[in-house]
């Protein structure tokens, strides 16, 4: 539930217990949520054929591209797209021992209706931009935590470090989270 809390915002956290007003706590690692987002256009392949229609003798054809990004995740627009495409894969997937529980790419193409015409026989459309967002388990380290009676109170994150799958795995259904090397 804390977890749930934590993406949704909605956390109040956990009041430090301290009789005396004025303590000092130890370091201490917690398990995190870390997240960002990377532009992966330049690193996508992009592969284009033409689609053909039951009409034939048409002066022009719809166009369908897809899209890998480096995860090997296929991105298949509709040809009826808008000019923002988005997909979310909430599956787990592994990618350079990274476990990523939750992936979303957002696409955005300059021109939704591109045709194929014997004007543009030689050029596709132009790759649109490709972002991947991720949300990852992370070990958070916080240190020099202390609080004070006068509310002053200092509990912030110095590290935090991408944990990954085990190895280990025994195929109970449960995995270890280990430490990114």
């Amino acid at each position: 539930m804390a977890i749930l809390e934590g993406l949704a915002g909605s956390s109040t956290g956990l009041e430090p217990v301290c009789s005396t007003g004025d303590c000092e706590y130890p370091d201490f690692t917690s398990l995190g949520i870390c997240s960002y987002c990377e532009d992966v256009t330049a690193k996508s392949t992009q592969v284009c054929s033409v689609t053909i229609t039951e009409k034939l003798g048409n002066t022009s054809l719809p166009v369908d591209c897809s899209y890998t990004p480096p995860n090997g995740m296929k991105i298949e627009p509709q040809l009826t797209r808008s000019p923002w495409t988005s997909i979310a894969n909430l599956s787990l997937i592994e990618t350079e021992n990274v476990l990523y529980s939750v992936s979303f790419y957002s696409a955005k193409y300059e021109d939704p209706a591109l045709i194929y015409t014997t004007q543009n026989t030689t050029k596709w459309e132009k790759k649109p931009a490709l972002t991947e967002c991720s949300i990852k388990w992370c070990a958070k380290l916080y240190t020099n935590n202390y609080y004070e009676s006068t509310s002053r109170r200092s509990l912030v994150v110095t590290k935090s470090q991408v944990l990954t799958a085990s190895t280990d795995y025994t195929g109970d259904g449960y995995f270890t989270l280990v430490p990114n090397q």
